[in-house]
């Protein structure tokens, strides 16, 4: 109900929320950070470039 969004727009950070993507996933390697979203449309919105990835059954949006 009061989530402090603010404080991270606020500072020009970027984030992500479950009502924007849906299901968030965090995949580590070891060497790379890749962040996968549930929701296609939003995926392809911040990455032109995202895919589907059925391995996560998520949508790529990039890599931290």
């Amino acid at each position: 109900d009061h989530l402090a969004y603010g404080a991270w727009s606020g500072r020009d950070l970027a984030y992500i929320t479950n009502n924007q993507a849906g299901n968030i996933v965090i995949d580590n390697d070891g060497s790379d950070t890749k962040v996968y979203v549930q929701h296609g449309a939003f995926a392809q919105k911040r990455n032109p470039y995202s895919f589907y990835s059925s391995a996560h059954d998520a949508h790529y949006i990039c890599t931290i």
